[in-house]
């Protein structure tokens, strides 16, 4: 059975930021970008005409006319979340905290700088295919304030995943010395047991990093998470 293409339309003035998402987005299969915009206008334009599963657009969407031309004040990006939320309800807003330019320029755009970043709702990076599956729910269809995460943070925070590196890597350690002291008459007695607790504790820091993995994998492409306030 074919995989229904899940349409987005990207709305940003910044170009780098409009590139980020972009590059995150390829990593998801089934997900085509259908439209780029870079003003209020044209975004709810683009929006109604090709009525996309997902509208991401940047929290400081500029418009086109400028306020002081406009006959009346032109519509900023939440204005817009709201208008599209109300008008078509089987669209999903997500209001993204731009970026500068800057944050994209130079030696960032590589394929290890998009895999060290994630769209995150709530601090909890999501899945555009998991987010459409969760089905035509209110809480799905409000807007949502979401970031550019970098997914590295969980590491630097302490996360489990740290925790199950320190255990492989202690337990290969033990297992190492157990084994080269089991190689003398002396020390065996010694070195046996230690090789032993050294490869049990390893064995138990690939479970819990295997188990972590699947938790997250689950938790990202199959579960709605709480998204905070919406907009």
């Amino acid at each position: 059975m074919k995989t229904r293409t899940i349409s987005v339309v990207l709305a940003s003035q910044h170009v780098g930021t409009r590139a980020l998402v972009e590059g995150i987005l390829e990593r998801e299969k089934g997900v085509e970008i259908a439209g780029e915009t870079r003003d209020t206008e044209r975004t709810l334009a683009m929006a109604r005409a090709l009525k996309p599963d997902f509208l991401i657009l940047g929290a400081d969407l500029p418009s086109s006319t400028g306020r002081e031309t406009a006959p009346s004040p032109p519509a900023d990006s939440r204005e817009i979340a709201r208008m599209i939320s109300e008008e078509l309800p089987a669209t999903r807003v997500m209001l993204l905290d731009d970026l500068e330019d800057g944050a994209f320029s130079g030696g960032n755009a590589t394929p290890g700088y998009l895999n060290d970043r994630c769209l995150a709702v709530g601090g909890t990076c999501v899945s555009l295919a998991g987010w459409s599956r969760a089905g035509n729910t209110a809480a799905a269809n409000q807007p949502v304030m979401a970031t550019l995460k970098n997914v590295a943070d969980d590491v630097i925070k302490g996360k489990p995943e740290t925790l199950f590196d320190k255990l492989v890597f202690l337990g290969t350690l033990g297992f190492a010395a157990g084994f080269f002291l089991s190689l003398t008459i002396f020390l065996a007695p010694v070195g046996i047991p230690l090789g032993g607790l050294g490869a049990l504790t390893a064995v138990v820091g690939l479970a819990g990093k295997l188990v972590t993995a699947l938790r997250r994998r689950a938790r990202s492409d199959n579960d709605l998470p709480t998204f905070g306030e919406a907009v």
